[in-house]
């Protein structure tokens, strides 16, 4: 045997096998699909602590959100290695998302991420700083292995590939937005607007698809296929499933009377086309067949009423646990279950071959190379199997009381040294309150048992990430040295290391000057971009047929641009008069080719004249013609019009002008003459560029 599980001959394969955790007796077992059996039980962390598992192959990981740390099985000798301190300070908010390159420790309480080695679960470069922390949607992978977030200030989605990157900015509303993976690719959901959008590798948005579902409804789950461009949309309320076709923008497919309305229904899973979801209220699992749109089968109670479980699917089978009982088991496709026992709640040691709590965690050492290394601590006492047979009690014979000695005089506190060590990409200094400012000197001499304090001061540009070797997350911490209550862990280690990472660099943003064009007055627009590397570039379009902006490109050397904004040809195809609004937009591409931001050119004026044409008639027993000009939209107008006579033949040339706001006016005429006009708006002085003319009069 090797490991603290079961012989390695009683697992024929790890093909359709998941880790499963069970936070009461601290262990974590191997589920085999195939045999519906448990092949593999370790012990692997303190009774009663708070346990997550994952998985990468048959390699199993353990979160442990009390300790906040992460400890790894390797597969086929199922050895359990020593637990890790992922990100300083982490606890309850600590989880990972395991990929086939990564490990990615995330921490929503501090809104931190930190990748890490497969094998080693080294930190791969200091902690990363999500900049508005981690909104309530969890993080998925893509098919690359890259790790996508909702940030939770503005929403925005972010892309984890080596560094964090904006990918899209206010993605979804912060508040409801959800992250799913379909057909391994991220896809963000916005309940609020309706909407849900898939995202390639490089961050590029698709179309829309819509997702029917309210957005005050809080019973709703969302997830995605698995293989199959689609979202399902499932909600205790009215118990109905609604799918969603990422690759049609559809989302008229429902499914009802999946469970009983009013039931809490947890986030489903798919496989192989078939849809499972879990109901917490009964304890049952709902089997629908996704492509005939119906219920297949609904499960016997697998857990207690009204009891969360997790469902997890893998080559071809749906594994559910329940990590506060004994409880877990395989579901076939075809809804089929095979019940599993854990471990046995009377004895949780049982199967356990010398069961031994685990050893400590161990957190990244961040000074320099020749720092010694911590002692490892005895850890508190753990169930364990009975007594070998080989086991002997000892004969040697017990030594005598010693005297009883006089009480010491009483002495003087030993100096104690603190060693600060400063670790990161960051900046940074560290008060000692006992001592003095770190740097420069980072060594100090302190009176054992005497209380002190440090105080982290993160530098222009950075941030602090936490401590190691002290039980403290925020930036200042109370400790003390020496014998007698230290409250460095583990005791005897006075050597406190601060970490600071430095902030990534701020997105590029663009300014707009005026943000409002007023066409009746200038038609230019200024273009800033602010923390930009020259790189970005831009691009203008509208959405309307009556305006027309200039295209897109980069940015001068100066980091600015031009947009003009302009009427389209024709008078007819001019806006009504007096529009407003935001009809054209300017979007900000990173030098990567991402979109950076989206900004409206909010368009306004009064108008040019809209004329349609114009006509001339004698007026009955006189020399005098009504010439008249046809407007629009003559409401809104306030124009002013002047005919320019033109004689054909003998005559004088000569304007006329008509009465204010008028769009008629009987005119004498002598004889045959061409008319023009010019109509001007009042308000905005603007002159319609292609007025009507005629031919007007008769000879003499």
């Amino acid at each position: 045997m090797s490991g603290a599980g079961f012989p390695l001959h009683e697992l024929d394969s790890v093909a359709g096998s998941v880790w499963v955790a069970s936070s009461g007796p601290g262990q974590l077992a191997l589920v085999d699909g195939p045999t519906g059996e448990v092949a593999v039980q370790l012990a692997v962390a303190v009774p009663g602590d708070d346990l997550v598992a994952a998985q990468s192959g048959a390699t199993g990981y353990v979160v442990n959100r009390t300790r906040g740390s992460v400890l790894r099985v390797e597969s086929g000798t199922w050895e359990p290695g020593r637990p890790r301190t992922a990100v300083a300070g982490a606890t309850a908010g600590l989880d990972v998302v395991v990929s086939s390159t990564a490990v990615y420790a995330v921490d929503s309480e501090q809104g931190l991420v930190v990748e890490l080695d497969l094998e080693t679960l080294a930190p791969r470069g200091p902690a990363r700083s999500l900049s508005g922390g981690l909104g309530p949607s969890a993080p998925v992978v893509d098919d690359r292995g890259d790790l996508w977030l909702l940030e939770a200030r503005r929403g925005d989605l972010l892309h984890v590939g080596g560094a964090v990157q904006l990918a899209a900015r206010s993605a979804a509303d912060p508040r409801t937005g959800r992250l799913v993976s379909a057909d391994g690719r991220p896809v963000v959901i916005d309940p609020g607007a309706g909407t849900a959008v898939q995202y390639d590798d490089e961050g590029r948005p698709g179309p829309e698809a819509c997702v029917d579902v309210s957005p005050t409804d809080d019973a709703v789950r969302f997830a995605g296929g698995t293989d199959r461009d689609e979202v399902y949309t499932v909600s205790g309320t009215d118990a109905v499933l609604r799918v969603t076709d990422l690759s049609t923008g559809t989302c008229d497919t429902v499914v009802s009377s999946i469970a009983t309305p009013g039931s809490d229904l947890g986030t489903p899973v798919e496989l192989d086309g078939r849809l499972f979801v879990p109901d917490f209220s009964t304890g049952q699992v709902v089997v629908v067949d996704l492509d005939t749109r119906r219920v297949l089968v609904t499960t016997d109670p697998l857990i207690g009423v009204g009891t969360a479980f997790d469902l997890t699917a893998k080559d071809g089978f749906v594994f559910y646990n329940d990590t506060a009982s004994e409880k877990a088991g395989v579901l076939d496709l075809d809804g089929t279950v095979r019940s599993v026992s854990k471990y046995d709640p009377e004895q949780p040691a049982l199967g356990l071959e010398a069961p031994e709590q685990p050893e400590p965690p161990v957190t990244e050492p961040t000074g320099p190379a020749d720092e010694p290394t911590p002692p490892t601590q005895p850890s508190d006492p753990v169930t364990t199997a009975p007594a070998t047979p080989d086991a002997r009690p000892s004969t040697a014979p017990s030594a005598p009381p010693a005297p009883a000695q006089p009480d010491p005089e009483p002495t003087r506190p030993a100096a104690s040294e603190l060693r600060v060590v400063l670790a990161g990409d960051g900046t940074g200094t560290v008060q000692v309150s006992a001592g003095g400012a770190c740097p420069p000197a980072c060594t100090f001499s302190l009176s054992a048992g005497t209380a002190s304090s440090l105080e982290a001061v993160a530098g222009p540009g950075s941030t602090f990430a936490g401590w190691s070797n002290v039980a403290c997350s925020a930036p200042v911490c109370a400790l003390t040295l020496g014998p007698g209550g230290t409250t460095i862990d583990p005791p005897g280690v006075n050597t406190v290391t601060a970490t600071f990472v430095a902030n990534p660099p701020p997105e590029p943003g663009l300014q707009l000057a005026p943000a409002t064009v007023d066409l009746s007055a200038s038609n230019d627009v200024l273009l800033t971009v602010v923390n930009g590397t020259g790189a970005e570039t831009w691009s203008a379009t509208t959405g309307v047929d009556w305006l027309t902006v200039t295209s897109g490109g980069a940015f001068a050397g100066d980091g600015t641009a031009h947009v003009s904004v302009a009427y389209a040809g024709g008078a007819q195809a001019r806006s009504p008069n007096g529009t407003t609004g935001s009809a054209a937009t300017v979007s900000l591409f990173a030098a990567d080719g991402h979109l950076v931001q989206t900004l409206p050119v909010a368009v306004t004026s009064d108008g040019a004249p809209v004329l349609s044409g114009a006509h001339c008639e004698a007026s009955p027993g006189s020399s005098n013609w009504n010439i008249a000009i046809q407007a629009d939209d003559p409401p809104n107008q306030s124009i002013s019009v002047t005919i320019h006579l033109t004689p054909v033949g003998p005559g004088t040339a000569r304007d006329v002008p008509f009465p204010q706001n008028a769009l008629s006016a009987l005119v004498f005429l002598d004889g045959v003459y061409d008319v023009a006009f010019t109509v001007t708006d009042t308000a905005s002085g603007m002159v319609s560029p292609n007025p009507p003319g005629l031919n007007c009069g008769a000879a003499p």
